[in-house]
């Protein structure tokens, strides 16, 4: 896995630090974070570093955020298409009167 250091060099990596909010989950072989993520081990949310300084969120990654499932966009409130349906007819019902 390649990583870029506060001084913007990248460096190859074999071994990273993984955690979940502020749980260690332990030290991951970069090659292995990919089963990791298919095997629902790790979160779109999860964090890793190379130094125990300097994290950064597994999905937003250039090489492991296409292992991530794309997030849905934002659904509609149930009963939101009855409402609107309703706030329709109300003004119908305004403009003949």
């Amino acid at each position: 896995m390649i990583l870029q250091t506060s001084d913007k060099k990248s460096i190859i990596v074999q071994k990273v630090l993984v955690r979940r909010g502020e749980t260690s989950l332990g030290e991951w072989l970069t090659r292995s974070l990919v089963d990791g993520i298919r095997d629902g081990k790790l979160e779109r949310t999860d964090e890793f570093s190379g130094d125990g300084r300097h994290w950064a969120v597994l999905s937003e990654h250039h090489q492991l955020k296409q292992y991530f499932p794309e997030l849905p966009t934002s659904q509609e409130p149930p009963g939101f298409c009855q409402q609107l349906s309703e706030m329709a007819d109300l003004l119908e019902d305004l403009q003949k009167n």
